[in-house]
């Protein structure tokens, strides 16, 4: 899902940071990402800041992190976490969080290739 964001994030003339692993680090730049964070080497707290958005798709102990990370009126979209479980105590954040649930019987069917 991440090498969507960082394309349709890149479309809409976004500066681009993102975490990866070492592995993967000259394949998001090859999509375009400004700047590849080795999520193994590096806290990319120490890259960032002042951010319009931040699109967390790990939860847990990363979104915390990722909170002050925030310019006011900053949003936070996550995939994973029902935002009324838990909120951000920083005010000057927007917060917007988004879940997904994937549910076979609410796809289409596929045609059989």
């Amino acid at each position: 899902m991440g090498h969507f964001a960082i394309q349709f994030a890149k479309a809409a003339g976004a500066r681009v940071l993102t975490t990866v692993s070492t592995n993967n680090v000259k394949f998001a730049r090859e999509l375009g990402t400004d700047v590849a964070i080795d999520h193994k080497t590096q806290r990319f707290e120490d890259h960032a800041r002042d951010l319009d958005m931040v699109f967390d798709l790990i939860d847990g102990e990363t979104r915390e992190r990722s909170w002050g990370l925030l310019k006011k009126g900053g949003v936070l979209v996550s995939t994973l976490t029902d935002h009324r479980r838990k909120r951000h105590h920083n005010s000057a954040c927007a917060r917007c969080v988004t879940r997904s649930k994937p549910m076979a019987v609410s796809l289409p069917r596929l045609p059989p290739w």
